[in-house]
């Protein structure tokens, strides 16, 4: 494989995503959807019921995020309809 043919580094990784009422209330694990939301190692997404279903109907829901970037593990939790960035730095 040639230098320019390398797939770039993973240096996000999602490790879970949940969306929903957490508080306690009912949440959806939506891990597969925002990781394939990933590109060049950024994130952007703003959760909503359209994007990710309405796990607790009529409720206050968030976005939670747990990941690693360059193996340093994090978290974002956003409200809904507010966006989630992870930049390519990881923040």
């Amino acid at each position: 494989i040639r230098a320019d043919e390398r797939p770039a580094p993973v240096r996000l990784e999602i490790r879970k995503a949940v969306y929903g009422n957490l508080a306690g209330g009912k949440t959806e694990d939506v891990t597969d959807m925002v990781a394939a939301m990933v590109v060049a190692n950024t994130l952007t997404v703003t959760p909503s019921n359209a994007t990710f279903g309405d796990p607790a109907e009529g409720q206050f829901k968030q976005l939670r995020v747990d990941y690693t970037f360059d193996g340093v593990a994090k978290s974002k939790t956003v409200d809904e309809k507010q966006p989630l960035t992870i930049s390519g730095t990881g923040q």
